[in-house]
């Protein structure tokens, strides 16, 4: 809901504690739905690469582990995904999503933590 009131601050704070609930309880779905979660939040912030970095790290994380979304859940994904579209070519959404991919989840982790890349509520 944070984020859909575009208080940004408060929606990484919650995302950041809810994500180390997740980790302690070794809850890898849950973990993804948080990448997800801080993906969705970067794309409303106009930070396309990094929403969809951390939406390709959830995704591998998903298949991973034999979780993939739901249709519903990956059509409200899209949708919070589409405003990257427009900022960046075919081949940067490609590559982004591929580094996304590529990375080591306790460094996606680490990515979507990244306090600066909040904006302040507007």
């Amino acid at each position: 809901m944070a984020r859909e009131e575009r208080d940004f601050s408060a929606a990484h704070s919650l995302y950041r504690e809810s994500l180390k609930i997740f980790q302690e309880l070794e809850h890898q779905r849950g973990i993804a739905r948080l990448l997800e979660c801080f993906a969705c939040a970067a794309a409303a912030q106009y930070h396309s690469e990094r929403a969809l970095r951390l939406a390709g790290a959830a995704a591998a994380l998903r298949q991973n582990i034999g979780a993939p979304l739901t249709p519903a859940e990956k059509a409200k994904l899209e949708a919070n995904l589409k405003c990257t579209r427009p900022g960046l070519s075919e081949t940067s959404s490609t590559a982004a999503w591929l580094e996304g991919w590529e990375l080591p989840i306790e460094r996606a982790i680490e990515e979507a933590l990244l306090r600066e890349a909040v904006s302040p509520a507007t």
